[in-house]
């Protein structure tokens, strides 16, 4: 009898908890709906780590702060530390994540603690880790983060007092901005339509509505590239119908992240040439760098053939025709490159350059090997011309293509001219006077230019790491 008892009891508790849960978003794939139940959102399945005591804070931190050391020192690639951070936080508990995102978000005076304030070093790179620990919260438990950020954005109005859209982004409303959205994107991750509808809808929202506006297109964004993933041609038929300009360009950022590299770009460009208007510099730009770059990845020579004639002029800049008369001139040899180095001196505006430094950015190896038989765009990757940065490209990355593409000559002219010069620092950033020199001889310099280059960029003041000093042995948790 007491057997039956309990069993019923455990009946009850898992029809109760049905009926304001479901287990899993139920899509119709013509409708592109989600059943609900009770107006709640369902919930799926999510990827938890397998069941452990929760370690401490303090534990958790050191981890952190033993990756960032790492990677301080070992001249680590953006990429790879990008994976790190993932790959380490992705085995924490929901426990683990709520508990690190608190201390390192408010103080136990109820203070805003903005990380990057606290110090140019540690703090900064710990704000890194910040994004990643709540998207893994958003995978977790959206409703928990979500109530985390509410509770968060409370704290950030009463001590912000007034708003001030200048400097929105380094405020405590701004930092709750965008605890909000790397939820949002941690929670379209697994569920895509969910965390889309939900933020359609306004089911999820941000009370500040000023502060909210502001950030909506970078949420939208984010949240596009993992829907684009499971229906790229859905994202497109939103971004056609959404006529807010701010909105469109976040929203075709995100769907070229997103989109496959087998879609018909040659039909989706046709269909944006109607699309975009004139005055969308932004969507513009984002369809001229970043998905472009993906048409490239997918298939070179038939992005350069669109590229290259009068189909793509509605989406280039007016200087086009003179920046490709410049790039066909081409540098087939050494001779050629000294001629046309002489009268433009590696100023290269080409319009171009935006989608092969996002192509690169994604396949470097691919694009390096594109590169060797088209070596007159190699300026265009390397400097970009005025206006373009290259901060985001692993330095070890833009080295080798120097390398593997340039002849040493024309390698060395390049670093000795004024944008070369410019460039210096994106392809040696060693913290320390020997690593600057140990990635300046990766280059395959002659010995000359290899020392002249040594002394002109040595390092007359050292920082903190010359010494060797763990930066860490002595920070608080």
């Amino acid at each position: 009898m007491r057997s039956i008892v309990v069993l019923l009891v455990i009946v009850l508790i898992v029809v109760g908890f049905g009926l304001k849960w479901k287990v899993a978003p139920q899509v119709t794939p013509d409708e592109k709906t989600l059943e609900r139940e009770n107006g709640q959102r369902p919930l799926s399945s999510r990827s938890n780590p397998p069941s452990q005591e929760a370690r401490s804070v303090s534990e958790l931190t050191r981890m952190i702060d033993q990756v960032i050391h790492v990677a301080r020192f070992g001249d680590m690639r953006g990429s790879d530390l990008a994976q790190q951070r993932d790959d380490l936080i992705a085995g924490w508990s929901l426990k683990e994540v709520e508990a690190v995102c608190r201390m390192w978000m408010i103080a136990e005076d109820g203070r805003i603690i903005l990380q990057w304030s606290r110090g140019p070093d540690l703090m900064w790179r710990r704000e890194m880790w910040v994004e990643v620990l709540f998207r893994r919260w958003g995978e977790l438990s959206p409703e928990a983060a979500f109530k985390f950020v509410s509770e968060f954005e409370a704290v950030a109005l009463a001590q912000t007092g007034t708003y001030d859209d200048t400097w929105a982004s380094s405020t405590p409303l701004g930092s709750a901005a965008k605890r909000f959205s790397a939820v949002m994107v941690g929670w379209s991750t697994l569920e895509p339509w969910a965390a889309y509808e939900a933020l359609n809808s306004g089911e999820v929202s941000f009370s500040d509505s000023k502060t909210f506006d502001l950030f909506y297109p970078k949420i939208v964004g984010g949240v596009f590239e993992n829907l684009s993933r499971v229906d790229t041609a859905f994202t497109i038929a939103e971004f056609m119908r959404n006529k807010n300009k701010d909105v469109r360009s976040e929203m075709l950022g995100g769907i070229a992240d997103g989109i496959p590299i087998s879609y018909d770009f040659q039909q989706l460009f046709g269909d944006l040439k109607s699309e975009i208007g004139v005055d969308e510099t932004e969507t513009k730009s984002q369809a001229r760098g970043k998905l472009l770059g993906r048409w490239l990845e997918s298939d070179a020579d038939g992005a350069m053939s669109w590229y290259q004639n009068s189909n793509a002029d509605w989406l280039m800049p007016v200087s086009r025709r003179s920046a490709l008369d410049i790039s066909r001139e081409g540098f087939p040899d050494e001779a050629a490159l000294s001629r046309e180095a002489e009268q433009w001196p590696f100023r290269f505006e080409d319009p171009l350059s935006s989608a092969l430094r996002n192509w690169f950015l994604k396949s470097p190896v691919q694009t390096i090997v594109w590169l060797q038989n088209n070596r007159r765009f190699v300026p265009v990757v390397v400097s970009g011309g005025s206006g373009y940065n290259f901060t985001s490209v692993d330095p070890r990355d833009l080295r080798n293509l120097l390398v593997n593409t340039l002849p040493q000559g024309e390698r060395e002219r390049y670093l000795l001219s004024d944008v070369g010069q410019q460039q210096f620092s994106n392809l040696v950033s060693g913290s320390r006077n020997q690593e600057n020199l140990d990635q300046i001889k990766e280059l395959q310099l002659s010995e000359s230019v290899e020392r002249d280059l040594s002394q002109k960029y040595l390092k007359r003041n050292p920082d903190p790491f010359e010494t060797g000093a763990d930066p860490f042995a002595t920070e608080g948790e």
